[in-house]
């Protein structure tokens, strides 16, 4: 046994939980604002059902990486990077901003997860 077996267990477990908080409260915040922004606004447009369909695709995706670490944080980093270009493309002066508030969480949660399951590969050698 290593250093890095004993030393690298409480940091697995830190990167693991703090990436799982970080996706819940920003997709809790994502769903609170479209919900709000759809009774607030009932219409059909292209742009609110792009929003909508993205908020399933990362909510399931957050689900997934809760389990399969590698795999869901590959999937996170991969629409975090979509978002942004999505918020770059409908870019008025608020969509840009919120598109990138929105995206960084699920970028650095994606990191997050795929460290955690390196830290936990490494450890189990």
């Amino acid at each position: 046994m290593n250093m890095n077996t004993v030393t690298a267990r409480p940091m697995v477990g830190f990167l693991r939980w703090t990436a799982r908080v970080i996706v819940i409260l920003s997709l809790s915040i994502a769903w609170f604002v479209a919900i709000g922004s759809t009774v607030n606004d009932p219409s059909f447009d292209l742009v609110g059902v792009a929003l909508v369909v993205g908020l399933v695709a990362v909510t399931a995706v957050a689900v997934v990486a809760w389990f399969r670490e590698r795999l869901g944080g590959i999937i996170l980093i991969g629409l975090a990077v979509v978002g942004g270009i999505f918020a770059y493309l409908a870019s008025t002066p608020n969509n840009l901003g919120a598109g990138m508030i929105f995206a960084l969480p699920w970028l650095i949660s994606g990191i997050f997860f795929i460290a955690a399951n390196r830290l936990d590969a490494d450890q189990n050698l």
